[in-house]
């Protein structure tokens, strides 16, 4: 297992004031973590060689879970809770893909997307 630390020691605490949470998002950029977390798993399959690899994001962290699905260095992906999951990254998801939200817009966005 590996769980990789993408705020770098800067995670958002849930006492925090959200009127910062814009800023702190604007110091946490998902392009920046993506390249980090496919760094970090092309280097888990070189070194381990493992038949498969799945990944799991709760919150923030079910946009990524996504995006990795859409790709070939995960075999499956679970998707808790996600924020920022869009349309546009749903239609483009190749691995298997479990989605689990707690309210039915995020579950109609998801629908939409796979039903085309």
């Amino acid at each position: 297992m590996a769980v990789p630390d993408i705020f770098h020691g800067d995670p958002w605490k849930k006492d925090a004031d959200f009127s910062n949470f814009m800023p702190w998002k604007a110091k946490h950029d998902v392009d920046h973590q993506m390249k980090e977390l496919n760094i970090l798993l092309e280097e888990f399959h070189l070194l381990y060689k493992p038949k498969s690899v799945c990944c799991i994001g709760f919150c923030w962290g079910g946009r990524h879970s996504t995006l990795l699905a859409g790709t070939d260095k995960v075999s499956a992906a679970v998707v808790a809770h996600g924020s920022f999951v869009t349309q546009d990254i749903v239609t483009d998801v190749k691995k298997p893909i479990l989605f689990l939200f707690a309210d039915q817009a995020s579950v109609a966005l998801v629908v939409k997307s796979i039903s085309g």
